[in-house]
């Protein structure tokens, strides 16, 4: 029936046509092109109905479809078998994690500060006046670092003092009375009036009513001192590397150390993680210290832990950063055998179901592969692998699982059903 079928598709093919050509001959003589658009519409969907009313063997071979196998022997042709793709798909890579955490080392490093005393302004002499029709002031200006600039006073000598001195911060008052010759107390500078940039502002008192006196005041040696901490040696910048894999499977990141320090002369120390504060605090010192970063603020390749003191010395040791990483999900794939096809729970001898795999490159691979919950492994350097799974299959939803225990690139993935 099928080889009939097979051999007279072609002549009525023809034959069709061979009419529609005719039909149309006579048509573009006879009748306007609109007519002929209409007869044209008419035969195809009469040769689209008898396409679709065909047995679908013969629709196969019309529309080039067929995948069965003919031979030719001594008695005419004959059918051999056919295969059909149950499941064709391109694979890619296949990641595989040897671990499901890693450990990256730094090396033991000391950070400290220190305060030290400096001298932040000087200023020789400085002479104010005040009278009627004539005032003289005068401004000291001086920069700090205001973060790590503390105790900030202002001392001098007075050698002559007639009236109240007046010594404004940035604008503030900080000082207003009379002094007498000599070397005063220091005068503190609070820090709730300091920034960055400041402004020392001397004035002496207005004589008032008393229009005729000249309040004025001669100052020597102005010294503007404080204690500065020496932040050169209290940075230490660390890095380490997450390969793509392990960044990508990321569910967790923390920092581990155990610094060496005294609890009562150390102050915060601040860490950085990818320039994001991840830690500000007192460290515990003599123990083990466990800070969880943020694995969003994690990169690819190189990342940044910065560690600042703010007053003291830590020694930081046996510092690690620990990645903990979530499984791999491995892919699962789908395909779907006929009742038909198999003759108690067993598939029909005439049949056989293969996998067939194409690999990318020749590099070792070892895969296993989980078919219906049975697991089989492979190990090549081959380009190709196949293997029959006629007694791994059922009738309804078949499942397999691959699952790389190397990294795997695979270029097609195909489970055929072949009949013998």
């Amino acid at each position: 029936m099928f080889w009939c079928a097979y051999s007279s598709l072609k002549p009525i093919n023809l034959y069709i046509l061979d009419s529609v050509f005719v039909i149309m001959m006579k048509k573009g003589q006879q009748a306007s092109a609109g007519s002929a658009a209409i007869l044209v519409i008419i035969i195809a969907t009469i040769m689209l109905l008898y396409i679709l009313f065909l047995p679908p063997e013969d629709r196969a071979v019309l529309l080039g479809e067929d995948n069965r196998t003919f031979t030719s022997s001594s008695n005419g042709t004959t059918i051999s078998g056919f295969n059909k793709y149950l499941l064709e798909e391109n694979i890619g890579r296949l990641e595989y994690l040897r671990f499901d955490y890693k450990e990256h080392q730094v090396p033991s490093f000391r950070v400290y500060s220190q305060k030290e005393a400096a001298i932040l302004k000087s200023v020789s002499s400085v002479f104010l006046k005040n009278t009627f029709g004539e005032k003289k002031f005068f401004n000291i200006s001086f920069n700090i670092i205001n973060r790590l600039t503390t105790d900030v006073k202002l001392s001098f000598n007075v050698e002559e003092a007639i009236g109240r001195l007046e010594i404004y911060l940035n604008g503030r008052e900080i000082f207003n009375g009379g002094l007498s010759k000599g070397t005063p107390e220091p005068i503190e500078l609070s820090r709730e009036f300091l920034e960055d940039e400041n402004i020392l502002s001397f004035k002496v008192s207005s004589p008032g009513f008393a229009f005729w006196r000249l309040n004025r005041y001669s100052l020597k040696n102005l010294l503007l001192t404080g204690d500065v901490l020496d932040i050169s040696n209290s940075k230490s910048t660390q890095f380490f590397y997450l390969s793509e894999i392990e960044k990508n499977n990321l569910e967790e990141i923390k920092l581990k150390f155990y610094p060496n320090c005294e609890q009562n002369s150390v102050g915060p120390l601040i860490i950085y993680f990818n320039a994001q504060e991840a830690f500000s605090g007192v460290a515990d010192c003599g123990v083990y210290n466990t800070l969880f970063l943020d694995r969003n603020e994690a990169f690819v390749d190189k990342n940044e832990l910065e560690f600042v003191a703010t007053k003291g010395s830590y020694f930081l040791d046996r510092v690690s950063i620990v990645s903990n990483l979530e499984g791999l999900i491995n892919p699962v794939y789908y395909f779907d055998l006929e009742d038909k096809l198999f003759v108690d729970n067993d598939l029909n001898e005439s049949f056989n179901i293969s996998m067939e795999i194409r690999f990318v490159n020749d590099d070792y691979k070892k895969l296993e592969y989980n078919i219906n919950g049975r697991t089989r492994s492979l190990q090549t350097n081959d380009l190709a692998y196949s293997f029959l799974l006629d007694n791994y299959v059922f009738s309804g939803i078949n499942s397999l699982e691959l699952i790389p225990k190397s990294i795997v690139d695979i270029a097609l993935l195909k489970i055929v059903l072949n009949e013998e």
